[in-house]
């Protein structure tokens, strides 16, 4: 059973503060500005989906004066790459994997782990309470300033026991040493 990890409320909700903060940060400046925004993902993504009805909230917000130039589908390069891009001030807003940005921020590796969530409703309570601010505040050492934080992959877990569960299983998991040494460790126990 497939079950949804976001609700249009919370892109909602997301959106509104997106457009808060770009619309702050440049109140100041007496033109009119494209922000541009990147993420890997293809057209179809939800993700790709949810910027792009971001950038109608800061065109309507904004009575059209801002705009966002949206690049999916690697348009600017893979997610090592649009992340030096956002650091260098060269993209505004960049969707990227957590663990990717886990490898240097280490705080985005909480919400990495399998197995961490034993809810759908935790798994949406964490990221949007103290802890989730907790990480999004940890950005700022590293030159970002992180608006939201979420989990994309929800773990199916069974009533077996762990090592049962685990016999046989192919674990394809994110390149990032704290997910391989996760890996590596539930091999053994398995």
């Amino acid at each position: 059973m497939k079950l949804p990890v976001y609700s249009r409320a919370d892109l909602s909700r997301t959106g509104a503060l997106v457009v808060a903060l770009l619309l702050t940060a440049v109140s100041t400046r007496a033109v009119a500005r494209e922000f541009r925004v990147a993420d890997t993902q293809n057209e179809d993504d939800p993700t790709v989906q949810a910027l792009r009805y971001m950038g109608s909230l800061i065109a309507d917000q904004s009575g059209g004066r801002h705009q966002t130039g949206l690049f999916h589908s690697r348009q600017l390069g893979e997610e090592q790459q649009t992340i030096e891009q956002t650091r260098a001030g060269a993209i505004d807003l960049n969707r990227n994997n957590g663990a990717l940005t886990g490898a240097f921020m280490p705080a985005m590796n909480v919400l990495a782990m399998p197995f961490l969530f034993h809810s759908i409703e935790h798994l949406q309570k964490v990221p949007d309470g103290p802890t989730g601010s907790a990480i999004l505040d940890s950005f700022e050492p590293y030159g970002f300033i992180g608006l939201a934080a979420g989990v994309m992959i929800v773990t199916d877990f069974d009533s077996k026991p762990f090592e049962a569960a685990m016999a046989g299983i192919y674990a394809k998991a994110e390149r990032d040493p704290a997910t391989a040494e996760l890996i590596k460790r539930i091999r053994k126990v398995a």
